[in-house]
């Protein structure tokens, strides 16, 4: 009688689902088993794998938050931007005066000053913390420049730009530089870092899908 009872119980129908569900189940064990066992064998190579995998993962987010800060940084300068005229050193009154006048036409030029050569040495010396540094040179090397403040809210990068290539052609001009070119230089750099970190995680990340 108990073995009839047994036999039917036995030969009951299981579900579908409990069946895919044991399935699952069974399958997920044997695979976590498995690859517990060969993370055991060689304990130095499994280290050195999480290890590789975890600076991949982390290589990209890491460089894109940096952008990002940096990127925040930039915006911030743009705010309160400006523009530095480098001039020759034979520069004639006339010339300087001649810069002046032209930067009068910019609205959005809000203070514009001509330091001299004796007066940038001056503040280099101050900035710097070194004194004396005519004597120990012989003579001034520091130009002469024009600084500009700007209004970026009231103009521009192309008008920005478009200046500064006006002024930079002036005759007693040698150069014109934005104050920040340096930050931007940075980020177009740490932009193009992290598009290749992300490209190299992808194609490590499908190559090993690929290889799995």
């Amino acid at each position: 009688m108990a073995n009839a009872k047994m036999k039917k119980r036995s030969s009951a129908p299981t579900t579908p689902w409990r069946e895919s569900l044991k399935r699952y189940l069974t399958a997920h064990f044997m695979a976590c088993k498995l690859s517990l066992r060969n993370l055991s064998i060689s304990p130095l190579t499994t280290v050195f794998s999480i290890l590789a995998m975890g600076i991949c993962l982390s290589l990209p987010m890491s460089l894109y938050l940096f952008v990002k800060n940096i990127s925040h940084l930039s915006q911030g300068f743009d705010q309160s931007s400006a523009i530095t005229l480098y001039l020759n050193q034979n520069a004639t009154t006339k010339e300087i005066d001649t810069i002046l006048q032209k930067i009068k036409e910019y609205p959005f030029v809000k203070k514009a000053a001509y330091l001299g050569p004796e007066k940038t040495l001056q503040e280099f010396e101050a900035a710097s913390g070194l004194t004396d540094t005519l004597l120990l040179l012989g003579e001034n090397p520091l130009p002469g420049v024009v600084t500009m403040e700007l209004n970026t809210k009231q103009t521009t990068r192309s008008e920005l730009l478009l200046m500064k290539n006006t002024l930079g052609k002036m005759n007693a001009v040698k150069s014109a530089a934005f104050d920040y070119d340096w930050l931007e230089k940075l980020t177009l750099f740490l932009l193009w870092q992290n598009t290749s970190a992300s490209f190299v995680f992808i194609n490590w990340l499908w190559c090993g899908l690929d290889g799995g």
